[in-house]
């Protein structure tokens, strides 16, 4: 069910706590993967679908995503920037044929960002400057796309990560995403400080892949978060969409300096977790941020308990507590659970 590599559990949203200090306008946001009709399948359990999914295989494929965030945070960056896939809606065109060769292009109103990789290289280009960052891999590297890690199988996987005791699973009848037949599953957390409502999962009736994810909060009725398919081939790209030569007059630099993104994996992959399920919450230890990171922090609300003073970050979908000597605590659950799993430490 992998059609990614994976990238570390809650990478995608601990970065985007220092990048969002200020709150944003929601954008409307709907059933935009889903089209009118309902088509004719065969039933299936809850059961069934998830045995489907997990034994599914898929050797390739093309298709275009449309990817919304509406959690109450800024789009940072422009709209052909990766950086601004933390919030608002944004178009993706994506190939994939195998595990060594993937390509994501954000297509923007007034420019493209593309990310490819095709064996031992990889490549990222901004139309914004025409600037090419060159790396080569070891054969043991395998880079993710740069903030866009969440296809629809990728958000459906961490999901279904969180099944529990305290999860309901079930089917939701049939539907039609990218013009293809697809059973929906619906799950919902069964605890009182998760800040998420229900997942709706929309499967792919031959391919037993996810088409679209939408995420619900406890009181809205249109998704806080949503990615899915708008148009999807599942045959195989051919090797002429992995291919890359720099346009002329770029700017080409050879190797990233992913010395920053270093210092996260880092620190993320050191945490821990106080609890399971909906109810996990992540805790790291921020004490080394640098200064741009700490002024951001600065900016968030004040908070104060038991465990201590710090800053609290509220989104729709999830919520961060930083205290002043330096640890880091996110979670999808209300603040409360935050400061009870500060004081737990």
């Amino acid at each position: 069910m992998d059609i990614f590599t994976k990238r570390p559990k809650l990478r995608w949203f601990v970065p985007v706590v220092f990048a969002s200090a200020a709150l944003a306008i929601p954008l409307a946001s709907g059933a935009i993967f889903a089209d009118d009709d309902t088509p004719a399948l065969p039933k299936k359990t809850a059961q069934e679908l998830l045995t489907d999914m997990r034994d599914s295989e898929v050797d390739g494929f093309s298709g275009t995503l449309v990817k919304n965030a509406d959690l109450g945070l800024p789009s940072l960056g422009g709209d052909a920037d990766f950086a601004a896939l933390s919030g608002g809606t944004h178009t993706l065109r994506v190939w994939s044929a195998g595990s060594d060769k993937t390509r994501v292009a954000l297509l923007g109103e007034l420019g493209e960002s593309d990310w490819i990789h095709n064996g031992k290289d990889a490549w990222f280009w901004s139309s914004e400057d025409n600037s090419v960052i060159h790396e080569k891999l070891d054969a043991s590297e395998q880079p993710a796309p740069p903030n866009a890690s969440h296809t629809p199988d990728q958000a459906a996987d961490e999901v279904l990560g969180l099944l529990g005791p305290n999860t309901d699973v079930a089917t939701d009848g049939t539907t039609r995403v990218a013009s293809r037949d697809a059973y929906e599953l619906v799950v919902k957390p069964r605890t009182d400080t998760s800040l998420i409502g229900e997942v709706r999962i929309a499967i792919d009736a031959e391919k037993s892949v996810p088409l679209s994810v939408q995420m619900f909060t406890k009181t809205g009725t249109k998704p806080a978060f949503e990615v899915g398919f708008t148009h999807i081939d599942f045959q195989k790209p051919g090797d002429e969409h992995f291919r890359f030569t720099p346009p002329p007059g770029a700017k080409v630099s050879e190797g990233y300096d992913n010395a920053g993104d270093k210092a996260w994996e880092d620190m993320i992959n050191e945490g821990t977790f106080v609890g399971e399920n909906w109810e996990a919450v992540w805790v790291g230890n921020g004490a080394n941020l640098d200064e741009e990171a700490q002024r951001m922090i600065r900016a968030l609300p004040a908070a104060n308990g038991e465990w201590g003073r710090g800053h609290i970050l509220e989104s729709k979908l999830f919520s961060v507590l930083i205290t002043d000597d330096g640890q880091i605590y996110v979670g999808a659950v209300t603040p409360e659970r935050l400061y009870e799993a500060a004081n737990s430490k």
